[in-house]
């Protein structure tokens, strides 16, 4: 599909700052300096213009529909292809392949005694704790139930369902203190989840933390769930030049950019300031426009006990009436 040729994108932002500079357009002009200083200002401004601050017109800032989409999990259930042959902590499988979560997700089962996973060595042997294991009849890898969240991902924003699961309610979100205390009780419990929580992994600094979603009771089978969540956004680069959001906003963004290039040159709000504020708000009534909700539903049940009196009141939304129809 063609980017509409009214889109902006990096290299136009880059072009509009470097003019505002007064660094000129010949690239080839530029120094190495130069172009840092505009990449740093794009980025600042592309985050202002996604993340805006608040102010009198938007007391509590907004956030872009286009900020949330809508994506997929894929649970995943236990693992007993194959069989199991045991030297002393080495379990080696044959006619199957142990997954790749094995060491990070999975727990052993080797004739119902728990043994937990410290190395996936390879495709075939799995490293375990405990003594040493002289047979093995039956075993099961099963997996925690843990899955870590998309890199970008910054939060739930709407139900979690099951799909191809109809007339299954969503999943509760509730606290990952409950979860654990659940499994506290009875760890072997599975079945089709219907709790779920989320909580931050723990990070040593080297890559941006991240975080996972814990499911009650563990799958017993693979299930997708589908769920809609707060983008994190990558920057902007010549490589992935459009920003989010396309182009009915690119005039707002630009003004985002130019704002941040006029406060860091003369450390003062100013112009551009006041043009991204007032293109912002048009950004957010075309948001709002093009991609908000316009019906939820009829509510059949109101409190007034009177069905059709209910659907022919008024609602107030933004300052706006609306009858029920």
């Amino acid at each position: 599909m063609a980017e509409s040729t009214l889109s902006m994108g990096f290299v136009e932002f880059q072009k509009a700052v470097m003019r505002f500079l007064g660094y000129g357009v010949d690239s080839t002009k530029w120094t190495v300096d130069q172009v840092d200083e505009i990449d740093d200002i794009i980025q600042s401004g592309y985050r202002q213009f996604l993340y805006p601050p608040k102010n009198e017109n938007i007391p509590n800032g907004y956030v872009w529909t286009f900020l949330k989409p809508t994506t997929t999990l894929a649970t995943i259930p236990s693992y007993v292809t194959g069989t199991v042959t045991v030297i002393a902590t080495v379990c080696t499988l044959v006619g199957g392949v142990w997954p790749t979560w094995a060491a990070t997700n999975g727990t052993l089962w080797i004739d119902d005694v728990e043994y937990s996973v410290t190395t996936r060595t390879d495709d075939t042997n799995l490293v375990v704790v405990g003594a040493d294991i002289t047979t093995a009849t039956t075993f099961e890898l099963t997996h925690d139930g843990n899955y870590t969240m998309p890199d970008d991902f910054g939060g739930i924003d709407s139900l979690i369902t099951i799909e191809d699961m109809y007339g299954y309610p969503p999943l509760s979100i509730v606290h990952e203190g409950k979860i654990r205390a659940l499994r506290q009780q009875d760890y072997s419990i599975t079945g089709v989840p219907y709790l779920a929580a989320l909580r931050p992994k723990t990070s040593s600094g080297a890559t941006g933390q991240r975080m996972e979603m814990i499911l009650y009771p563990r799958p017993d089978s693979a299930y997708t769930l589908s769920y809609t969540y707060f983008s994190l956004p990558n920057k902007l680069t010549t490589s992935a030049p459009y920003p989010l959001g396309g182009m009915i906003h690119a005039e707002t963004i630009m003004e985002s950019c130019l704002a941040i290039a006029e406060q860091n040159s003369d450390d003062a709000e100013g112009l551009h300031k006041n043009k991204f504020y007032e293109r912002l708000l048009t950004s957010i009534d075309k948001d709002k426009i093009v991609n908000g909700v316009r019906n939820y539903g009829y509510n059949g049940d109101g409190p007034s006990g009177c069905r059709e009196c209910d659907r022919t009141s008024q609602v107030t939304v933004n300052g706006v009436y609306y009858t029920g129809a």
